[in-house]
């Protein structure tokens, strides 16, 4: 495993930009427990990196197995992969983008019981796919998700009762929940960014696997600099409370794939850049 410190302080940004060689070290004192509601998690300014590879939406699920969407080293084909912490992850078996189409993203749930794929025709049409695990390495297509093939949006939360987060064209925040299985409906939230504090959501939500924290970028002012933010909210169906910074998560470069993901014990938030997976550790 290796670290980089982030000087923020010293560079004058918090973004992940051209992330130089790191050192190894030998262990991380772990935090095994999320804050109590209402209260922020903050992580060391410390970034640790999980996984040397062009991945996006690294999960690792309750039996430490890790998840995620991947490139290959030219930047031409994806493919969804799993394998252990930390270690080199290998293709799954039954994923197939219809005739005409490829997959441009890809979101375990947070639990790995299904995949939400994005493939793309020729036209540039997206169409959001649900897969789901068969056997051991092994993929099914079970339906698409038509409410959201406009917006950007969180990984599905764990089962039962999955909900999604999403922001959609006009900038505003929805979630949907399924109420049976691969069906679907949109809960009829539309969060206005000042309704938790903020002038302007930057970049896709994120949830937690209990779906009840929610981390997202965001500005302050229309045109201003994002950074990271965090809310909670004591039950699903709850409203978020109002947003404020979290400490020690840097912002994204790349808010096409920024998502992150958030361990169910929060000891750990996962995101991608400059083609490595990288994690911050809770204080």
């Amino acid at each position: 495993m290796r670290r980089l410190v982030v000087l923020l302080g010293l560079c004058g940004c918090n973004q992940v930009f051209g992330l130089s060689d790191t050192t190894p070290i030998d262990s991380l004192e772990v935090v095994t427990t999320c804050p109590a509601i209402g209260q922020n998690p903050t992580y060391a300014p410390i970034l640790n990196e999980a996984l040397m590879a062009d991945c996006y939406g690294y999960i690792l699920d309750s039996a430490g197995e890790a998840f995620a969407f991947c490139q290959d080293d030219t930047g031409g084909s994806s493919y969804f992969a799993s394998g252990p912490p930390a270690g080199a992850l290998t293709m799954l078996a039954g994923f197939t983008a219809p005739a005409g189409s490829y997959f441009t993203a890809g979101l375990f749930a947070q639990d790995a019981g299904e995949v939400l794929a994005t493939v793309t025709d020729i036209s540039g049409e997206n169409t959001v796919r649900i897969y789901h695990p068969q056997s051991a390495g092994s993929w099914s297509y079970a339906a698409d998700l038509a409410l959201l093939q406009y917006s950007s949006f969180s990984a599905p939360t764990s089962a039962p009762g999955r909900h999604i987060a999403s922001i959609d064209a006009n900038g505003v925040l929805h979630e949907i929940a399924e109420q049976s299985p691969d069906v679907w409906s949109d809960l009829g939230t539309a969060i206005q960014p000042a309704d938790l504090g903020v002038a302007v959501f930057m970049g896709p939500p994120s949830l937690s696997p209990d779906g009840l924290r929610l981390v997202v970028q965001a500005a302050t002012t229309p045109t201003g600099a994002p950074l990271t933010y965090y809310s909670d909210r004591p039950a699903l169906g709850a409203p978020f409370r109002a947003l404020s910074p979290l400490t020690g998560v840097p912002v994204l470069d790349d808010t096409s794939n920024g998502n992150y993901s958030i361990a169910p014990d929060c000891s750990r938030i996962y995101f991608s850049s400059n083609k490595a997976v990288f994690f911050a550790q809770q204080d």
